[in-house]
């Protein structure tokens, strides 16, 4: 299963995007989702609109009047009521020190553009912003999980690196089971969980082959991983199937785990497959 849901994080560009450097404005076009502004009137529009979409401010200290440090001490107090973080670019090295004493969390000198260092700059500003961060996971689980929805009857997403997890369930029915909806470390959780909740016979299974390191090694060796078998949900009997899948490859990762109604699942097939021949 291959998840195409990330969404590029949102930048927004203040100034002049036709007079900057067209090398800079091509990195922000291919690598991020732009949004330009070019007046402080527009920067305060955009700010409180797409507050929560933004992920950084990148500042043209060059091409947006008034110039310099002058248009940066004014926008600095608007950026920061959004607790967003901000980079100035500029071919005027002068600026540089000035920028950083107004909180710039980068300077990007406009004469020597190197994209790929540029991207992991901006990738590295929005990464270490702990607010910034968190929204745009939270926000791409949502996403994740509102695209599974239909497929799937519970899913989970889960930071390999921490174990930490969330839950999202598409109808009431798994919630009866006392899962945890949150918590600090998944793969913990899940083996208490299995003992609650899975067929007594399937068990041994589950606790054999549902394990952090067998889950990456499989997707590492076979680009997936699935498995079947059976929940006990108020003395009755389900087949379900969990498929997982890896977004990204170091040690932020993630995984995101889905769990399927066999039955279900066939119903609805049946009923798309009826849907479409009438």
């Amino acid at each position: 299963m291959v998840i195409h849901f990330m969404k590029k994080n949102t930048v927004l560009f203040i100034g002049n995007e036709k007079l900057v450097s067209k090398d800079f404005v091509d990195i922000i076009d291919e690598h991020f989702e732009p949004l330009f502004s070019h007046s402080m009137e527009e920067t305060i529009d955009r700010l409180a609109i797409y507050e929560n979409e933004i992920s950084v401010v990148v500042i043209d200290l060059d091409n947006i009047s008034p110039y310099g440090l002058d248009i940066l001490k004014q926008l600095v107090p608007k950026i920061e009521h959004y607790s967003l973080p901000f980079i100035a670019i500029s071919k005027e090295h002068k600026y540089e020190i000035g920028c950083l004493d107004l909180g710039a969390s980068e300077f990007i000198d406009l004469n020597n553009i190197k994209p790929q260092v540029v991207i992991k700059r901006i990738n590295k500003v929005i990464t270490s912003n702990p607010q910034v961060s968190s929204a745009n996971h939270n926000n791409a689980y949502m996403r994740i999980a509102a695209a599974l929805s239909d497929e799937y009857f519970v899913i989970y997403y889960v930071n390999l690196e921490t174990g930490r997890f969330i839950e999202y369930s598409s109808n009431g029915g798994y919630e009866t089971l006392g899962v945890e909806t949150e918590g600090e470390d998944f793969f913990a959780t899940s083996k208490r969980n299995i003992l609650q909740v899975i067929y007594p016979e399937d068990c041994v299974y589950m606790l054999k082959n549902f394990t952090r390191e067998n889950i990456i090694s499989t997707l590492e060796k076979e680009g997936k991983f699935h498995l079947s078998y059976r929940l006990l949900v108020n003395d009755q009997v389900m087949h379900v199937r969990l498929k997982a899948t890896r977004l990204g490859g170091n040690k932020n990762d993630y995984l995101v785990i889905g769990v399927t109604n066999v039955l279900s699942s066939a119903l609805i097939l049946d009923k798309k497959i009826e849907n479409s021949e009438n």
